[in-house]
């Protein structure tokens, strides 16, 4: 008998090593392959756009909050890196909040209220996230969108009806079997990781078409989806910006693919390209870090140029403009004329024909402050696009080598 015991208790616990075998080969403990969502939602956690809990659950059926959908617009379908800060994000996401980058930086998707609260912990609603991937979708062209006529969005402003309407013609979301959008209702996780998802396929099929039926040079983005024509400088060399998001950048020529720039690129690679009709041209790629920013653990900062050598210590993330056009001024060798100055309603840096908008913390005195972070974006952009006398004479060492 007691035999019998024995062997009926090993047989139950081999059974249920099985089946715990079993779980752990799942994704979450509570998501199975056969859930509606299960491919977006694994999709999304290998790319590491949005995490399940510590207790091994995704909870897909729970609301998400406007700080959570921040963090995952900014991760997929960010217009730029996501940058460290340390500065208030929004008078309700102080710096230390584990949402402050995401909010400041995703301030493009998902808008703050009119009182300038962000309201972090407040679900996010249909319409607010439809808004939002309406924005990111923006660059996109978009072929015939009809527009819905669900009984309860009458009311909405014109903008947010055509993003509605672009992400139900494009089937990214629905309305409800009573013809009703519900716009002020709640999205759960497993329904926005479709979403985001679906608008990620959607930009991905897009931009590739829209790039293969170019002519002359473009560069492609693989990561944004961006892509854009191919700049020349003085020489009449081509000079293509990659790993702006980490992903190496395509380059096509009269909509057909020639090379990718290799990954990592650190400073500037000179390659000789010849196409199909035999012309032969210098690509210069640019990296990510031709610019480094690296912050010291007194708490200063070093900006350093990767291709001309020149460094400089930084004492504060925040710097007061005039601080900032002595820094350019020093930095920029042979860049003269830039600075700041105000256009179209905004604070910009560079000169007429050649300047980007600037983002800036304003004091009570009315001064005004650039970050750490918008200082090395200013010198990547310009220093590189520019092609100072010392980058000049980098490219050339290097093309020699």
């Amino acid at each position: 008998m007691k035999k019998i015991l024995i062997i009926s208790l090993l047989v139950t616990l081999i059974a249920c090593s099985c089946c715990f075998a079993a779980e752990e080969g799942k994704l979450f403990s509570d998501l199975g392959e056969y859930h509606w969502a299960y491919d977006s939602i694994k999709e999304m956690v290998e790319n590491k756009i949005i995490n399940g809990y510590p207790d091994g659950t995704f909870r897909p059926e729970n609301s998400i909050t406007r700080a959570e959908a921040a963090k995952i617009l900014m991760l997929s379908h960010r217009e730029s890196a996501v940058f460290p800060i340390s500065i208030d994000a929004a008078p309700d996401v102080p710096a230390e909040h584990w949402a402050a980058r995401y909010v400041l930086n995703g301030d493009l998707f998902i808008k703050p209220y009119a009182d300038g609260s962000f309201k972090p912990d407040q679900k996010i609603t249909r319409l607010e996230f439809s808004n939002a991937l309406g924005i990111a979708l923006e660059r996109v062209k978009h072929d015939n969108v009809e527009t819905v006529t669900f009984t309860d969005v009458a009311d909405l402003d014109e903008t947010s009806l055509k993003n509605i309407s672009l992400l139900v013609n494009l089937g990214i979301i629905n309305g409800y079997e009573d013809n009703t959008f519900k716009p002020n209702g709640t999205l759960t996780r497993a329904e926005l990781a479709k979403m985001v998802s679906s608008s990620l396929k959607y930009r991905t099929t897009k931009y590739i078409a829209e790039v293969e039926n170019t002519t002359g040079w473009e560069m492609y983005d693989k990561e944004t989806g961006w892509h854009s024509e191919v700049q020349h400088d003085d020489e009449g060399n081509l000079k293509v910006m990659s790993e702006m998001n980490g992903i190496p950048t395509q380059l096509y020529y009269n909509g057909k693919f020639v090379i990718e720039a290799e990954f990592p690129l650190d400073t500037v690679k000179l390659e000789n390209i010849v196409t199909d009709d035999g012309q032969s041209y210098n690509i210069k790629w640019y990296g990510s870090h031709v610019v480094e920013l690296t912050e010291n653990e007194n708490g200063t900062f070093i900006i350093t140029n990767h291709s001309t050598g020149h460094s400089q210590i930084i004492e504060n993330n925040l710097i007061p403009l005039a601080q900032a056009e002595m820094i350019f001024k020093d930095y920029f060798t042979d860049i003269t004329g830039y600075g700041f100055f105000e256009a179209d309603g905004q604070l910009c840096f560079g000169v007429p024909g050649s300047y980007m908008s600037v983002e800036f913390e304003e004091n009570e005195q009315g001064q005004r402050f650039v970050t750490i972070y918008k200082l090395e974006d200013i010198i990547w952009m310009f220093e590189v696009n520019d092609n100072t006398a010392e980058q000049k004479a980098f490219i050339k060492e290097e093309l020699l080598k």
